[in-house]
């Protein structure tokens, strides 16, 4: 078994490794969403053009 010292560490490898996963997860969902607001907002530019 570890050590109790290497059994910290490993917890809190852990716990980074999942807050970094989940920060880049959000990071990408927020780049996506801005995205998506520019593409809607260029449709309806289009459209009051066009209208």
């Amino acid at each position: 078994m570890l050590d109790p010292i290497e059994r910290v560490i490993a917890i809190i490898a852990l716990l980074l490794g999942g807050y970094a996963s989940s920060v880049g997860a959000t990071i990408k969902i927020l780049e996506y969403r801005n995205q998506r607001k520019k593409e809607r907002l260029a449709q309806r530019s289009d459209d009051e053009a066009k209208g």
